[in-house]
């Protein structure tokens, strides 16, 4: 239901940003129901396979971890938010160089694309270290659990190739295919935590009785 729901919701919204010649508050909203639905699809996808419904070694449960990979992916979201801010307002090489910020580690003047892109770059190095301490912890703990160590690498291979993408986009003042490239990345790595954090959250929450 709630997908069905999301996919009238978007549709609404395209019809909408035609209709109004794009508005940067429809187009963003916009971006963000696509993400929303594509979180929604996944789950349902996951939770129909055989490895949800099978029994997985339980112990060394770690609550932490599980509340650090759900933060994880709320930051993607989120993330994913700024990225669509800077696409829909102009304001991808409001700072045009990388990794400094004209020049300096912050900036010395503010504007709102300035501000969005300065998040953006910040949570990104966040978003960095948290996949990496939720990979790394996930490993560790569940050696055994071959599709939930792939998983947890396969996170940093696409921070990784994220962050690259983003640079490339700026050192080559946004070409169409690296810009599209970092968008579908990014969607990657929202699905890829996501897939994570349903797997420790099953752990404590929806384990087989």
């Amino acid at each position: 239901m709630l997908a069905f729901t999301l996919v009238i919701a978007q549709a609404i919204l395209g019809g909408m940003t035609v209709l109004f010649r794009l508005p940067p508050q429809v187009s963003i909203a916009h971006a963000f129901m696509a993400q929303m639905f594509f979180c929604t699809a996944v789950v349902l996808a996951f939770v129909n396979t055989a490895r949800w419904q099978s029994v997985w070694p339980y112990e060394n449960d770690s609550r932490g971890l599980q509340w650090a990979a759900l933060t994880l992916t709320s930051l993607f979201l989120v993330q994913l938010i700024f990225g669509a801010t800077l696409r829909h307002y102009g304001a991808a090489l409001a700072i045009p160089d990388f990794p400094w910020s004209f020049g300096r580690v912050i900036p010395d003047h503010w504007s709102f694309g300035i501000a969005v892109n300065f998040l953006h770059r910040t949570q990104g190095f966040v978003i960095a270290i948290f996949a990496t301490f939720v990979a790394f912890r996930s490993t560790h703990l569940y050696t055994r659990d071959l599709f939930l160590v792939a998983n947890a690498g396969l996170i940093i291979a696409l921070v990784s190739v994220q962050i690259l993408l983003g640079a490339m986009a700026i050192w080559g003042h946004k070409p169409v295919w690296i810009t599209t490239a970092h968008l579908v990345n990014g969607a990657l790595c929202l699905a890829t935590s996501l897939l994570l954090t349903l797997q420790l959250m099953r752990m404590r929450f929806w384990a087989p009785k």
